[in-house]
């Protein structure tokens, strides 16, 4: 009795899940159904009555099939519902219940069932793995009866799971999921929570928002994130209770809030943003810095020159920071003006500010600045001097060089490299021997910027200074200002003992191009340091010398595939002066090396390579990766040759003979006759490659050629280039 009572409740409470989860179904009429259909329906019914077990269990099962057919689904499934209610046998209304059961539960629809005929068999299935394929096809499908089934997914005992219908409901964007995913933001899963808010966020829908802003104080980071993003994607009506929760007591809320309102990039939370700078909570501010910064310009221009007179020394920093970031010519006289705060940031902020904006209007009072009580003020200052490039900042940056602190001479000596004034060059030189290191680099670069030849014997001077970074620096320089005078002393330093002097010494005498340094580079391809090796090997080829060339070829053969991969494209970069000794390296022993003169050879296409390229097209030896052998990236085709385990050298041969074109068609005609077989075979694939440029004279030699095996040769390749 019990066990009757208990079940019937159970009917009760499914009918109405029926009518809720279907809405429809309480408010129309079902559709008919197919009388043939319902007279084999009510004898299935009948039979679910039946004494023997096998007979209710096939009955069963036929209903269930039955149910599976989309077309009448929607009819069989009111038709089934109203038999529970109408039923008169208590077996037969569980039965029937069992039936239909899923199907109500998940408020399928035919709809759903025709594009997901194993909906039901899948949502219901003990492997969770199973389950979440099913609903991450339902959200992929945004089909709106997915809304249904999804919902009642987010019940599911496994939170990956419900995880997933979260990321499926966000998909699908369909207000039906607003009650199930607010109230999914009290999850037990804070990764459930968190997918609960984004999925929030997509709806975009204003009744989210409060539930969003009690999710701001969740204990999990990542769903603070998720509430905030979701808060900021929702817009508009979140903005006034974002504005009030930055006042909240937690910092963490307030972080979270500051993210959310840069996301909004409204022009109302400006002056709640610019309050919040002076936060007490270092990652509070650092926040809502990041906030404004992703906010447009033309909204906040206004309300950052207002804060530059806040009370808060923190704001009026920020304030003057973040004008300098917005470039706003707007921003040039309020700045000016922050120039003489009482706060030394403030000070240095503006200063800094206006170097970014660089509107002439701020030279002069720039340089009364230079005299500020406070040194970083003062370098602030210098820097921006230098950023504005006004000539009329010269002189002061000049007194400046004296200043006590080293930080401010420095910095006047890097702004006057910046305006490249002739007249700060003897003070520059000057600088080249104060007590600072700093401050003597700082001037060797600066002398480089400006290129004048009254530099270049301080600088060498500069060479033998004590501090490595100033030697490097003045290597550097020398490369920049080229002059001939500096290449012996520069060949000198490749012997320092700093690598970085050496590396920047080769890349000087590179960029001065003068022959004299040849030999000394050519040395310097067995240095110790990988870097060296790699800009000596680069200087020989902005140096195109002929001997350069000969050492760049044994560089191919080099332990160290960096120098090998330099070396090739130097070989390219010496062009002409490189081709004899390409040549003979075709010669050579080492097979990487006989491919590497090709292939640069082949970058050349100078036609006094065509014989010896024809010769090189009999090479049988094989080219091993294992060397890891570097190409010029700018030939795909013979790169790709060299990456291929145990590619032969006449491969490359033909590849280049195919480059260099019309000039190569008569001595690969010429070679047609050799009695090594793979020069024939290899010549006459370049005549095909070569084509309609080679048929004129191929036919011309047909016509003269009275050997029958070459006649035959000639043919054949006729044919080819015709048949294309």
């Amino acid at each position: 009795m019990v066990v009757i009572k208990r079940f019937q409740i159970f009917l009760f409470v499914f009918v109405a899940t029926f009518t809720l989860c279907n809405p429809l179904a309480a408010q129309q009429a079902p559709p008919e159904l197919p009388a043939e259909l319902k007279q084999k329906v009510d004898a299935l019914i009948q039979k679910l009555g039946d004494d023997k077990y096998a007979v209710r269990e096939a009955a069963h099962t036929e209903i269930a099939t039955l149910l599976l057919d989309t077309k009448t689904f929607d009819a069989l499934l009111a038709y089934l519902r109203q038999q529970i209610e109408t039923a008169q046998d208590f077996e037969v209304k569980v039965r029937l219940t069992r039936v239909i059961k899923h199907y109500v539960e998940f408020g399928i629809t035919s709809s759903l069932l025709e594009k997901f005929p194993d909906i039901i068999a899948c949502l219901t299935s003990r492997d969770w793995e199973v389950r979440e394929r099913m609903v991450r096809e339902l959200g992929r499908s945004n089909h709106p009866d997915a809304v249904n089934p999804l919902v009642k997914m987010l019940s599911d005992g496994d939170a990956r799971i419900r995880r997933e219908v979260a990321r499926a409901l966000g998909c699908i964007k369909d207000a039906r999921a607003l009650g199930p995913l607010i109230k999914a933001l009290d999850d037990v899963d804070y990764n459930v929570r968190s997918d609960a808010a984004y999925a929030l966020g997509e709806l975009k829908d204003a009744r989210a928002v409060e539930a969003l802003i009690k999710a701001l104080a969740d204990a999990d980071a990542n769903m603070r994130r998720a509430a905030a993003d979701a808060l900021g994607a929702i817009g508009d009506p979140a903005v006034e209770p974002l504005i009030k929760m930055l006042s909240d007591q937690d910092p963490r809320v307030r972080q979270v809030v500051a993210q959310a309102l840069g996301k909004l990039k409204d022009a109302r939370v400006v002056v709640a943003l610019i309050n919040a700078i002076g936060d007490v909570d270092p990652k509070v501010r650092y926040c809502t810095a990041q906030a404004l910064g992703q906010i447009e310009g033309e909204k906040i221009v206004e309300p950052l020159i207002k804060a530059l007179s806040y009370v808060n020394p923190a704001v009026r920093r920020y304030a003057a920071e973040a004008l300098g970031e917005l470039r706003d010519a707007k921003a040039v006289e309020p700045l000016i003006k922050a120039l003489t705060d009482v706060d030394t940031e403030v000070r240095e902020s503006a200063a800094r500010a206006l170097g970014n904006i660089k509107n002439a209007k701020a030279v002069e009072p720039l340089i009364s600045v230079l005299g500020d009580a406070d040194a970083e003020v003062r370098a602030s200052t210098a820097r921006s001097l230098g950023d504005i490039k006004d000539a009329k900042a010269v002189e002061p940056l000049i007194k400046a060089l004296k200043d006590t602190e080293s930080d401010v001479r420095s910095a006047a000596v890097q702004a006057l490299g910046e305006i490249k004034d002739a007249r700060a060059v003897e003070p520059l030189i000057k600088a080249l021997k104060d007590t600072e290191s700093d401050v003597r680099s700082a001037a060797v670069q600066a002398l480089g910027e400006i290129k004048d030849a009254r530099a270049v014997e301080p600088l060498i001077n500069a060479l033998r200074d004590p501090d490595s970074g100033v030697r490097y620096e003045a290597a550097w320089a020398l490369g920049d200002i080229k002059d001939a005078k500096a290449v012996e002393p520069l060949v000198k330093m490749l012997g320092d003992a700093d690598p970085l002097v050496r590396q920047y010494s080769a890349e000087a005498l590179g960029k001065i191009g003068d022959t004299k340094a040849a030999e000394p580079l050519i040395k310097a391809l067995s240095d110790s340091d990988s870097s060296v090796r790699y800009y000596a090997a680069q200087a020989l080829g902005q140096i195109k010398d002929s001997k350069a060339a000969e050492s760049l070829i044994k560089g191919l053969n080099h332990a160290d595939p960096i120098v090998r991969r330099i070396a090739a494209e130097a070989l390219v970069k010496i062009g002409k002066p490189a081709v004899e000794p390409l040549i003979k390296a075709l010669s050579d022993t080492e097979a990487e090396v006989r491919a590497a003169a090709v292939l640069a050879l082949g970058n050349i296409k100078d036609p006094r390579a065509v014989e010896a390229l024809i010769k090189a097209l009999g090479d049988g030896e094989l080219v091993l990766r294992s060397r890891g052998y570097h190409i010029p990236p700018t030939n795909s085709v013979a790169m790709t040759s060299l990456q291929e385990e145990d590619s032969p050298v006449r491969e490359y041969a033909a590849d280049t003979l195919f480059k260099v074109g019309k000039p190569a068609v008569e001595p690969l005609i010429k070679a047609l006759g050799d009695k090594d077989a793979q020069i024939v075979e290899s010549a006459s694939e370049c005549l095909e490659d070569i084509g309609e440029q080679a048929l004129n004279s191929l036919k011309a030699t047909l016509e003269n050629e009275k050997d029958e095996k070459i006649r035959g040769v000639l043919k054949n390749i006729i044919d080819k280039i015709t048949e294309e």
